[in-house]
């Protein structure tokens, strides 16, 4: 499939999950108003937990009852269900997140009264993703959305090498793809705009090629070498043979066999191959 033909697919398929997301909202807000109320207090996390959910109820919605927690959980805003736990379809999530924005005094009680008593118990990634998520829906300019792509840069290993080297290196790789795969994940379920922080750009980049995928740079030429930007990214990558040869106005890549008179250098064996 040629990219246009896949971006105008993917295009018609957020349209479709768009018109979807909206017509379900439509009806639980007509059939169930408060359970309706009650999903809005709730679209911050990707998971809402039953302990989270109960709690915007008490704190925010006291009218409400334990039947309008179970008219939510059983919806068609929400796509799974655990015991420890549901997911909305993510354009119910964006649809319902877009809504709190627009009303400034809710998103902050939101945070104070639902957020904050549970964010103690969080893991430490989901922390930080549900803070993301509620800071670019407040202020997209806000100093601590920085600080947070600073921790995930530096999370990524974009920062002074272990000491040590030997296990302590394999450990920080490991961890590093762990997170690499985390960041891949939760940028699909942040609010849009939020690859927009140039820190984030380079952690989205760099965990796309910590894991081996260059095709997020695209096509252009990169003059990332002479920056060191994406080094942390491609050091623990396995190594490919590639041979190179110069000529007037020209280079010359072999990857099987040497170039007369040319070099053997050794590149992160990255997909497509980074040059």
């Amino acid at each position: 499939m040629d990219p246009t033909t896949a971006t105008a697919s993917a295009d018609a398929a957020a349209s479709a999950a768009a018109a979807q997301a909206s017509t379900a909202w439509a009806v639980v807000q007509a059939q169930r108003p408060q359970a309706a109320r009650l999903a809005l207090l709730a679209c911050l996390p990707v998971r809402v937990s039953p302990a989270l959910l109960r709690q915007a109820r008490l704190r925010l919605l006291p009218q409400g009852t334990a039947g309008d927690e179970a008219d939510l959980w059983l919806s068609d805003l929400v796509e799974t269900r655990t015991a420890a736990g549901f997911s909305y379809r993510r354009a119910v999530r964006g649809l319902l997140r877009e809504q709190l924005r627009a009303d400034p005094a809710l998103l902050g009680s939101v945070w104070q009264q639902v957020y904050q008593p549970q964010a103690a118990w969080l893991a430490p990634r989901a922390r930080l993703e549900e803070s993301l998520t509620w800071h670019l829906l407040h202020d997209p300019g806000h100093p601590v959305i920085t600080q947070h792509w600073q921790a995930v840069l530096q999370d990524l290993g974009a920062g002074p090498a272990p000491a040590g080297g030997g296990a302590a290196t394999a450990a920080s790789s490991t961890n590093a793809q762990g997170v690499a795969r985390w960041l891949l994940r939760a940028v699909a379920d942040l609010p849009p705009g939020a690859l927009d922080h140039p820190l984030a750009q380079r952690a989205w980049v760099g965990a796309n090629l910590l894991l081996g995928d260059a095709s997020v740079l695209g096509s252009a030429p990169q003059v990332f070498l002479a920056s060191q930007h994406f080094s942390f990214a491609t050091r623990h990558l396995p190594r490919r043979t590639v041979f190179v040869g110069l000529l007037d106005g020209a280079v010359l890549v072999s990857p099987l066999r040497p170039i007369e008179q040319g070099h053997r250098i050794e590149l992160p064996a990255t997909r497509p191959l980074w040059l």
